[in-house]
């Protein structure tokens, strides 16, 4: 259940378009909001075309606390933080410690090098272990406070959960489960059957390759299939697609066919280096898809395989006589 989110902010209208969101979330929940800014803003503000009602505060203390007073008064309980440190560590270090249930930030597109470069600040968030994060697209309006993602108002765009059949990418299925009953979005499960590699295919065996694909894409479907089944036994409504493709392009062209509102997805949030050489199938689709994304950290798998094996007791010794 979700009771306290916190939405950071840096004075600019883009950042704002988070407040719609978490203030929909909030009525819809009873949650609390925190909103946070960052004394130390590594980048300003992009340039404000159009100042909102709360851009022209004198400081950033006054900024928070006019939006706070706004959200009080339309029966919303809100409360501001000034972080004392660089956005990213700031927003990580106060998620933690007033141990919140989502983070809702708006996301600033980057492409090519530049986004090498500059990785977005929800990236650096989510790869502090944070708490989930729901990426919302910055939008252009005169009042971004008042845009909410297409799930929030159209029960029939599907909440999209990309899964790969392993426990620890089902991490964000209770929360994707949680806004699906909130909002009365269908669920739609998607995996991607990768091709395996198999060193026939360079020696001109295409049956061999031909089967192997066709048994990837029969065991993604049957595993998809139990999680319908089992998801469905909650009285959620619950579609599935399965393709032979890269995964980043599925999810995105599975995004489109279905018309998605929301893509909730885990990912291990690899730094910049492991982007480079290993990539990612989150990053990748929070770069390309223009849809709110749910990001959780894959936890549950991880935290158990790094437990230490338990002691075995020793075979008492035979007493000697």
């Amino acid at each position: 259940m979700l009771k306290h989110i916190l939405v950071p902010l840096d004075g600019s209208p883009q950042a704002e378009a988070a407040l719609g969101p978490a203030k929909v979330l909030a009525q819809r929940f009873d949650a609390e909001l925190l909103l946070v800014r960052s004394v130390f803003d590594s980048e300003p503000p992009e340039p404000i075309d159009h100042p909102t009602r709360f851009t022209a505060a004198p400081d950033a203390q006054s900024y928070l606390d006019g939006i706070a007073a706004y959200l009080q008064s339309e029966g919303i309980v809100a409360r501001t933080s000034l972080l004392p440190m660089e956005p990213a560590e700031g927003i990580a270090d106060e998620a933690s410690f007033s141990k919140v249930d989502l983070i809702v930030m708006a996301t600033h597109q980057r492409r090519g090098w530049n986004a090498l470069l500059h990785p977005s600040i929800t990236w650096q968030v989510f790869r502090q272990d944070t708490a989930p994060i729901l990426a919302c697209m910055c939008a252009d309006t005169r009042d971004p406070s008042t845009v909410l993602p297409r799930f929030m108002t159209d029960p029939k765009a599907p909440i999209l959960v990309p899964l790969d059949g392993s426990l620890d990418a089902e991490v964000v299925l209770p929360l994707a489960q949680e806004l699906a009953r909130a909002f009365g979005n269908p669920l739609l499960l998607v995996r991607a059957a990768e091709q395996p590699y198999i060193a026939a295919s360079a020696m001109g065996y295409p049956t061999l390759v031909a089967e192997a694909s066709k048994w990837s894409q029969e065991e993604a479907e049957s595993y998809l299939k139990r999680k319908q089944l089992e998801l469905a036994s909650t009285g959620l409504a619950v579609n599935i697609a399965c393709a032979l493709a890269p995964a980043a392009l599925f999810i995105e062209e599975a995004a489109q066919e279905h018309h998605a509102g929301l893509i909730a997805l885990a990912s291990h949030g690899r730094g910049w280096l492991g982007q480079l050489m290993l990539g990612s199938v989150a990053k990748s689709v929070l770069k390309r898809v223009e849809l709110p994304i749910l990001l959780e950290r894959r936890h549950a798998v991880e935290a158990i395989s790094q437990q230490p094996p338990a002691e075995q007791p020793q075979e008492a010794e035979p007493a000697t006589q």
